[in-house]
């Protein structure tokens, strides 16, 4: 990045040195003439430097040069695209540094996990998946303010798409923890409460667990209740059962520590096989 980190005057420089932070993902892409052009991505490591044995600087900057360098290990180059991938919904044509929203936006989580298949993330690592710029932390600064109508409304509209790719990926999900499960002797089943259905129940160790295809916080809150709700409506005849949300991947620290405290486990995959927080009680 040409803008220093210190450059006032610039913001993408600091934000570029300073916002991003290791292990996010950055994709090195524009547009020509219309059409993106992807040059590669990769991991970031470490802080931002200054200089870098690896990197020559142009002659003509030598002398000007105040920017940033980040380093990106592994590495994947690109030569050529997928078909069909929405590559193009990425690339902002006016802004230098832009950010994808895998959790909310679903062309963008389709690049971001054609990025982690390629660079061999798929194992669990706790990449951030964004680009360019890191996610907001999950832990906001409350605050106050003056009640005024509408209020909050708490749900969201989705298209008809994406709830169908939504329910695609969370019964792949349900069903590969069902084989690992199988393949270690625990039956798997469901729990019908009424027109209710949980995704999965497994009656030795008594394990109730919802599954989301997507790490949002939203996605979160939603397996939230509906656990609550399932536990509730089951309790006469199965008990207190453990509560899990089977996911994608890690969760952030901060997802897993106000779950905890409802006591709700998480469940991830890595690799072909799952594990969890909860000291092999789901896995």
């Amino acid at each position: 990045m040409g803008w220093g980190p210190k450059d006032d005057k610039h913001p993408l420089g600091p934000k570029f040195a300073e916002t991003i932070a290791p292990d996010d993902v950055i994709l090195i892409a524009r547009r020509s003439e219309g059409n993106p052009d992807v040059v590669g991505f990769g991991v970031v490591t470490g802080k931002y430097k200054t200089r870098l044995k690896e990197f020559t600087i142009p002659a003509l900057d030598r002398k000007t040069w105040h920017g940033s360098i980040r380093k990106l290990s592994p590495f994947a180059s690109v030569t050529a695209l997928p078909s069909g991938l929405p590559i193009w919904r990425t690339v902002n044509h006016a802004a230098a540094l832009c950010q994808l929203h895998p959790d909310r936006i679903l062309e963008h989580r389709k690049v971001c996990d054609w990025m982690i298949q390629k660079l061999g993330l798929s194992n669990g690592k706790n990449v951030h998946r964004g680009a360019a710029l890191k996610p907001k932390p999950a832990t906001q600064i409350v605050r106050r303010k003056p009640h005024r109508d509408p209020a909050q409304f708490d749900f969201s509209q989705r298209s008809a798409e994406a709830v169908r790719v939504a329910r695609k990926l969370e019964a792949a999900l349900v069903r590969d923890y069902k084989k690992c499960l199988g393949d270690r002797g625990h039956v798997v089943e469901q729990l019908l409460y009424g027109r209710l259905v949980c995704d999965a129940h497994e009656e030795d160790r008594n394990n109730l667990i919802e599954a989301k295809s997507s790490n949002g916080r939203s996605y979160i809150r939603m397996a939230v209740g509906q656990l609550l709700d399932y536990a509730f409506l089951g309790k006469e005849k199965f008990g207190t059962p453990h509560m899990a949300i089977l996911l994608p991947r890690k969760p952030e620290p901060e997802i897993l520590k106000w779950l905890d405290g409802l006591k709700i486990s998480v469940i991830w995959k890595q690799r072909e096989a799952f594990v969890d927080n909860a000291s092999g009680q789901f896995t």
